[in-house]
């Protein structure tokens, strides 16, 4: 009987380790100018299954993996002084806020921390005013706020309930 047990033990925990794998994360990626209120110049989505890619108004190369987003210019330039010139990334599944937002340390182009902003699911990012050359980058650091799938938590209730029969019959 005890090997029947430790058997549907590890089976449970095989099985909820699975259902727990970290979602993709997918993005819209809308780039706003000369103002937020204006129609959005460019709009693209950005799934970060492991490097997806576009180029942003034909001045950078935006990339996302699971854990980065990540802007590299392909040209020197400079983005006009107006209310806003830039992009404002939102998180759309998993279904949850990002738990931490942070500026890489990676980043090679003089942006400051009152260039962006994050808060639950999106990133405000406004490179009013900034240089750049070609091949600067700015690498942003994210983590998502774990959500239980629904399936995890059928497991888990799964799991607690074969664990209370057995006991029984035990």
């Amino acid at each position: 009987m005890k090997n029947h047990l430790l058997k549907l033990t590890c089976g449970l925990a095989l099985l909820g380790a699975i259902a727990t794998a970290r979602a993709q994360s997918v993005f819209d990626f809308t780039y706003y100018y000369p103002n937020t209120n204006s129609a959005p110049f460019q709009a693209n989505s950005l799934i970060a299954n492991g490097i997806d890619t576009f180029n942003e108004i034909g001045t950078a190369n935006v990339t996302a993996t699971d854990s980065t987003i990540t802007f590299t210019f392909t040209q020197a330039g400079y983005l006009a002084l107006t209310d806003w010139n830039g992009p404002i990334i939102t998180l759309t599944s998993p279904s949850s806020d990002f738990s931490s937002v942070t500026l890489d340390s990676s980043t090679t182009v003089n942006f400051s921390s009152s260039m962006w902003s994050w808060s639950g699911n999106q990133i405000d990012i406004n490179w009013e005013g900034m240089s750049f050359s070609a091949g600067n980058t700015v690498t942003f650091d994210y983590n998502v706020a774990p959500t239980p799938e629904p399936s995890t938590l059928a497991l888990a209730g799964l799991g607690g309930l074969s664990l209370l029969l057995i006991r029984r019959r035990i």
